[in-house]
């Protein structure tokens, strides 16, 4: 039978990585290539590497966190789709600050867990369920 992407080879390696995010998403994405797919290659290189929520920034306010948002076929997105495929690596993206296709009528971001793969497709996206939405009618003084 045809091999099965799914199936994680046994003993394969798995890269927890733990960032400390800022508005600045450049140094994020920096701090996430070293801290997980970027650093290992070769034959101990991770099959998967877990990011945090919160991994492509962390806004000073509501206000900054909304307008910092993307799109999942966004800028940064295609960023860290580019490091999967170069590195090899699924990324588990924990909490990336998404822009649904909503944005223009809800003005709301979602706390998306993204999955890539190693080609650097988006084959999962899940909108986690939260007690906070913000709008920026929440972030007006």
């Amino acid at each position: 039978p045809p091999p099965d992407p799914w199936r994680v080879p046994r003993g394969a390696l798995v890269a927890v990585a733990q960032v400390t995010s800022t508005p600045d998403k450049e140094r994020n994405f920096a701090g996430c290539a070293a801290a997980g797919a970027g650093g290992r290659r070769g034959s101990r290189a991770p099959a998967i590497v877990f990011l945090p929520e919160g991994f492509d920034f962390i806004g000073t306010d509501p206000a900054q966190t909304l307008s910092l948002a993307e799109s999942l076929d966004g800028d940064i997105m295609g960023r860290y789709a580019n490091l999967a495929r170069e590195c090899g690596v699924w990324l588990s993206l924990g909490g990336f600050h998404e822009r649904g296709k909503d944005w223009a009528t809800t003005q709301r971001i979602y706390n998306c867990h993204a999955l890539l793969d190693p080609t650097g497709q988006l084959v999962a996206a899940y909108r986690k369920t939260t007690c906070v939405t913000w709008s920026w009618r929440d972030a007006s003084p």
